[in-house]
């Protein structure tokens, strides 16, 4: 929570938390770091949103547990959209909070992106601007070019909010 410096500190903390995790599911490496950090993420009165996922490349089956965080898409490569939804809440807001794993696949040709709220903002800062971001994935495909089109949008609008975005795309065929 929060913009400058001291968010980026916050989140360079539970990054080195996850990290530091013994190889788990993602709902245990989270829990795990949330031990961690919660105890400073609760001093400072903070809290922090976290996308925690494994993606085994050869299947697609993708893994994951999100801490509050919710701003994950998968643009299914027919055009369609699922958001990627979990059930903890953020680090900080709660000691006892169970993590759980939760579980989609990315088929070929399929995109897979997550991103901050400030891309949200560039699209109205309502969560109806999900359709418009699924559609600049579908319209973008490559990870490359989904960036610059965000990049895009961020000259043009002149964003006051960080705006960070991962893409993953699984190819269509093993040739791609």
């Amino acid at each position: 929570m929060g913009k400058g410096a001291g968010a980026a500190l916050m989140a360079a903390t539970v990054r080195a938390a996850l990290n530091a995790q013994e190889p788990a599911s993602p709902a245990e490496q989270l829990a795990g770091a949330g031990r961690v950090v919660d105890r400073d993420l609760e001093a400072t009165g903070i809290f922090v949103t976290v996308f925690h996922a494994r993606l085994e490349v050869e299947t697609g089956a993708l893994t994951f547990a999100d801490a509050g965080h919710g701003l994950n898409l998968v643009v299914r490569a027919d055009g369609t959209r699922e958001q990627l939804r979990g059930s903890g809440l953020p680090l900080g807001l709660n000691f006892s909070t169970s993590r759980n794993n939760e579980r989609a696949t990315l088929e070929p040709g399929d995109t897979l992106v997550s991103f901050t709220d400030g891309l949200l903002d560039l699209h109205g800062g309502t969560l109806e601007a999900f359709e418009e971001i699924a559609e600049l994935v579908a319209q973008h495909r490559d990870p490359s070019s989904i960036v610059d089109a965000v990049t895009a949008l961020i000259t043009e609008a002149s964003a006051e909010d960080d705006v960070t975005v991962l893409a993953v795309h699984r190819a269509a065929s093993a040739a791609n």
